[in-house]
């Protein structure tokens, strides 16, 4: 993986444009971490002395902890929940949907290719 953080970010808003969930939001206005929560795709390596390979130091990589990556033919899905005290039968809501890369270059956004939403009333 390069340098590159990767996560998808999804935000559901009502009808009346407030925002109900919001799962992968970047903090301080854009500026600052993504939300922990969210569903991020890296992969973590380390090197002899079990420190993260995280400078562009890839030839130090004595193993590998991780990879949560989608390689090129394949598919993920990722799950998201949220509960709305007034969400009812009749309720609208709005999904913004996207995959989003942050380098050091700055914030790429990129619509994810598929979303499926399914809205559970409470009991």
């Amino acid at each position: 993986m390069d340098a590159f953080d990767v996560w998808l970010e999804l935000q559901a808003t009502d009808e009346k444009g407030q925002t109900i969930f919001w799962s992968g939001k970047v903090e301080d206005d854009g500026k600052g971490p993504v939300e922990p929560g969210a569903h991020f795709y890296k992969s973590l390596q380390i090197d002899g002395h079990g420190n993260p390979i995280n400078k562009r130091n890839a030839w130090a990589t004595r193993a590998v902890v991780y990879v949560h990556l989608i390689p090129p033919g394949a598919a993920d899905t990722a799950t998201s929940a949220c509960t709305s005290p007034k969400a009812s039968a009749n309720t609208s809501l709005s999904t913004r949907n996207s995959t989003t890369a942050n380098s050091s270059g700055g914030t790429l956004i990129s619509p994810s290719a598929a979303l499926l939403i399914q809205i559970i009333p409470p009991a």
